[in-house]
């Protein structure tokens, strides 16, 4: 990808990016300096130099990332780098505790928010599919509590836990 031109400033996270790595990669002095100015010019909370979350700045960073390879690179979306590195998919079925009628939902994710209790991440991925009640109003009956389950519906290759 080295050479890639075009779409100026308003990609300058994405040259910022591929510019650091090529470098790691040609084994030179590498400073991450210029994708946090990059990123602070589209994120203004990652201005200066004050403590922030690295979760939230790792998120914002690929979020920001992969709006800038769409630019660039004019990909679709599942084939983007990003997309293909941290998107997974998670299905959701919900079953009413009243009437027992089912509904399920399926939603994209580029981070895994579990509880962190103690164990390793296959424990932590197993307690997060464990059916849960929720509170929830029932379209059928009007009910208010449901059984949850998560479950993974596609994996990423890398999976960002929080």
């Amino acid at each position: 990808m080295r050479g890639v031109q075009g779409m100026g400033e308003e990609c300058e996270l994405f040259h910022a990016s591929l510019d650091l790595l090529n470098k790691i990669r040609d084994k030179e002095t590498a400073s991450p300096e210029r994708i946090k100015r990059a990123l602070a010019a589209v994120a203004p909370q990652f201005v200066g130099s004050h403590q922030q979350d690295a979760h939230e700045y790792f998120l914002e960073l690929i979020g920001h990332l992969h709006t800038q390879f769409i630019e660039v690179l004019g990909d679709t979306e599942a084939e983007l780098p990003t997309a293909r590195a941290f998107d997974f998919h998670l299905g959701r079925d919900m079953m009413c505790a009243k009437c027992r009628h089912t509904r399920g939902v399926e939603e994209l994710f580029r981070d895994l928010s579990v509880d962190v209790v103690t164990g390793d991440v296959p424990q932590l991925v197993q307690r997060m599919e464990e059916p849960e009640e929720i509170s929830i109003r029932c379209e059928q009956c009007e009910g208010e509590t449901a059984i949850s389950r998560r479950s993974f519906l596609s994996y990423p290759s890398i999976l960002c836990v929080h």
